[in-house]
Order: structure tokens, then sequence, then C-alpha cells
């Protein structure tokens, strides 16, 4: 089968297609799953690169990619709730088999059967949830990590708000990013925000209500002509969910005692040994240090700050696809390759590395006809 694959660290441009064996069957719980459309994500693109190569190094070849939305072609003996023919979502999980350090092994991480971005899939049926019968599989390949990403930190948001998210004023910036898209979704219509702003570059200032549908955005800023200082009132907002690195840039818009939620800033060993539970302590006490040091500076300014990172959870994609059908989220496929167009997935992947000029899910299709074996 042909997958997208990196024989070492690299960037984009040393991307592959490699004819790699369809994954087999190694647990009563397991499903193959053949592949229609798989979502790539900014941590797929920084996986690749190295990024997290300290605590989660790669075995090669890598196969790329989380997101898939494709039918099931086999099950495991003990597998009852899905069967073959079966249209059916997901997101993998990061590793099959742990975590561990460089310097400090703990259990060697097997990735041979991970990696969406393939003609095949091997899944475990627990973390798999029926497709969206209202969405085609590259829409519903466009949505399992961005959508829970933002789901999981739009539920934090409304749990420690004191009266929740609804009637509060919320800031995303990169509202058509792929997470942002969802997320401003999330805070108009399932959590009620009062009012959401959100920031583009100057193309897609049209586009805000084309992809995420009228008065979803009540404040859209151009932050390649203004300045969102000047635009968003000092001390006027609730909830800030950072998806770009901007907390500091733009934390006077803070009220005192409101909730910054990052995604892109470095979490804490707290967070951490959520999914990483037999990390050595001394990088768990050296990365709450680092957290200390971040809250520290918000803390200054009156305001608090959470770092989160993603957990692969199937009932927050059961979830989704629930608000999907219930026409609550949309999703915002900005641009597609096919399988065999490598050149496209290097140039769409490069756009995501460098983090603008991209519009929601980049969602690789696999072209009917074409599956190897």
């Amino acid at each position: 089968m042909l997958s997208l694959a990196i024989n070492s660290y690299t960037t984009p441009s040393n991307y592959e297609l490699l004819d790699l064996p369809i994954p087999e069957l190694s647990s009563p719980t397991d499903v193959l799953v053949k592949v229609h459309a798989a979502g790539i994500n900014p941590v797929d693109v920084k996986t690749a690169a190295g990024a997290m190569r300290v605590i989660m190094p790669l075995t090669f070849p890598y196969k790329l990619g989380l997101d898939l939305s494709g039918t099931v072609v086999r099950v495991g003996e003990a597998v009852t709730e899905f069967a073959e023919g079966d249209e059916v979502f997901a997101m993998l999980p990061f590793t099959r088999g742990g975590m561990y350090l460089v310097l400090f092994p703990l259990r060697r991480p097997n990735f041979a059967s991970l990696g969406s971005v393939s003609e095949y899939a091997l899944i475990s049926s627990t973390g798999l949830v029926p497709k969206p019968i209202s969405l085609s599989h590259t829409e519903a390949a466009s949505l399992p990590c961005v959508a829970i990403t933002a789901l999981q930190c739009l539920e934090r948001a409304n749990t420690v708000i004191e009266g929740g998210l609804s009637g509060k004023t919320v800031f995303i910036p990169a509202g058509l990013s792929g997470t942002g898209s969802i997320a401003v979704q999330l805070a108009k219509r399932v959590y009620g925000a009062g009012k959401v702003i959100t920031t583009v570059s100057t193309t897609k200032i049209g586009k805000v209500d084309e992809f995420l549908g009228t008065g979803v955005v009540d404040q859209v800023i151009d932050y390649m002509k203004e300045d969102v200082l000047k635009l968003v009132e000092k001390g006027s907002v609730d909830f800030f969910y950072d998806t770009a690195g901007v907390s500091i840039q733009y934390i006077s818009v803070m009220k005192k005692g409101g909730l910054i939620i990052s995604i892109t800033t470095m979490p804490s060993g707290k967070e951490v040994v959520k999914f990483m539970p037999d990390a050595p302590y001394s990088l768990l006490r050296a990365l709450d240090v680092l957290d200390w040091v971040n809250q520290w500076r918000v803390w200054w300014w009156g305001a608090r700050l959470e770092a989160r990172v993603t957990s692969v959870d199937t009932s927050d994609v059961a979830r989704v696809s629930q608000l999907v059908e219930e026409g609550k989220v949309k999703a915002v496929v900005g641009r597609t390759a096919d399988l065999d167009d490598l050149q496209g997935i290097k140039d769409a992947c490069t756009e995501l590395k460098a983090g603008k000029g991209g519009l929601g899910k980049f969602v690789v299709v696999m072209r009917k006809g074409q599956v190897h074996t």
C-alpha cells in the first residue's frame, strides 16, 4: 500500500510516498480500515521535523497523519460493534505502546501500524466512531484532531470560568485555521458566548461568514492591516483560546481573572503525565518550572494561563459527530490533494509548517481505483 512517510526527521520537501505492507491485525480488538481521506495537522508536520524527538522519538519509516475517514475491511475476533463495510472516522493515537525519553528508555513505542495518510490504517475498535451521515469522507477526515482539541479546551473554559462561557466575551485568533474554525463555532453555537472575536488575514475577511456561518463571529479583525489592541477593549475578554502563540502579545485584552488556554505553549509536567505516565520525574519538574514562569507572566497581568495537550478521547469524537448532525459544527476544508500528488502534499504541508496562509484543514484524498495491495 502507498503511505506518506519519512525515513528520517525532515521537512515537507523530503516527504515520500512509500510502498509499505498493509497492517496486520495484532489484537482481538483491532480494526483494519480502508482510508478514503486523511487529515494532516500542524502537529504531524512538527513531529516529522523532530519537534518532539526528546520525549517521543520516532521509529522509521514513520507514516504521517492522525485523522482518517474510511470503510472497515477487517475486524478482530472480539469486535462486535463494527463490521466490514461500515463507514467510520477517527483520530489515531500518537503511539502504540507508550513513549520514552532518549536518555531514559521506558517502553519503546511501536509506530508500525500508525499513520492515517495511507491506503489502509489499523486502529482499535474503541477508537472508532461511525462517520456522520451528512458528511463526505473528505469533510469527516478534517474534523477529529482539530475538533477534539477545540472541544476539550472550550469545555475546560466553560467549567473553570464562573458562570461558564454563556454571554461571555471570547477571543479566538486565527478563526479560519483548523482548530480555530471549530472553536469559534463551538463558542457561539454550543457554549453560547455573547461575543466572539477573531483575527484573519486580509484575503480571508470575506470568507468568515461563508465558511463558518453568518453571526458566528461578532468581530473580525484584519491582523495584517489593523491593530488588535486598538480594536479590542482593554480588559474586556473573559476567555482567550490561543492557537497562534500570541498570549503575551495580546495579554492586555484580558479581564482580571480571565482565562487563557494555549495549545502552543509548552505544557506543565502535570499535563504531560496525562499522556506520558512513565515520564522521568526530572523532566516533569523541569516542565513545571517552565510552566510556572509562563503562568507568572500572565498572572502579573491578573489573568490565568493553562497550556493543554490534546488527549485522544473517542467520546469526544462521538460528541463532535453529534454536533455535526445537529448543525452546530461545520467542517472547514481549505485544501485537498490526491495521495499520488506528492508535490501538492508537500506544498500544503509547507504551508502548515509556516503556520500562515492556510484555510481550515488540509485533507489528502485516496482516489477510487487507486488502492495498491
